[in-house]
């Protein structure tokens, strides 16, 4: 594993939001807060039926998402990008892989009502971006899946 890969996948361990951006009907982009948790590069995460989230990634997989966090010098930014494809998790062994790592990282899991009409998503990268600004203002590393 590379060193970039690591890092990646250090940052996303540290993290628990990600900015995810769907396509809507109308080809128009959609963006949402999400609570995830990831295994490796694969990112798991649950929504409503209800939601616009659920209607865009089941129309169109195509995703794109950013992890980050506030800074005050614009120097000192670092944060994730990757696009890739979500879908809908229906295999029971692929949901109670998913369940358990978003339990692992989100114990408050256990105590959501049962009612609730959830489903989980794993996204698949295609690519990701490392964005560090102490290297240089934009600079980012690539990696492609």
């Amino acid at each position: 594993m590379t060193g970039l890969m690591e890092r990646i996948m250090d940052y996303l361990g540290n993290h628990r939001y990600l900015n995810l951006a769907t396509v809507s009907q109308d080809g128009s982009p959609m963006a949402a807060t999400v609570s995830y948790a990831n295994s490796g590069m694969t990112i798991y995460f649950s929504t409503g039926r209800t939601t616009n989230k659920f209607k865009n990634i089941t129309r169109d997989s195509r995703v794109a998402l950013t992890i980050d966090e506030d800074y005050d010098n614009w120097g000192e930014i670092q944060g994730i990008q990757i696009r890739g494809r979500a879908k809908m998790l229906e295999d029971p062994s692929e949901i109670a892989t998913a369940q358990g790592v978003l339990s692992c990282k989100f114990p408050q899991m256990a105590h959501m009502p049962k009612n609730i009409d959830f489903v989980l998503f794993k996204i698949e990268p295609e690519v990701a971006y490392f964005l560090d600004n102490s290297k240089g203002f934009g600079f980012r590393d690539k990696v492609v899946f």
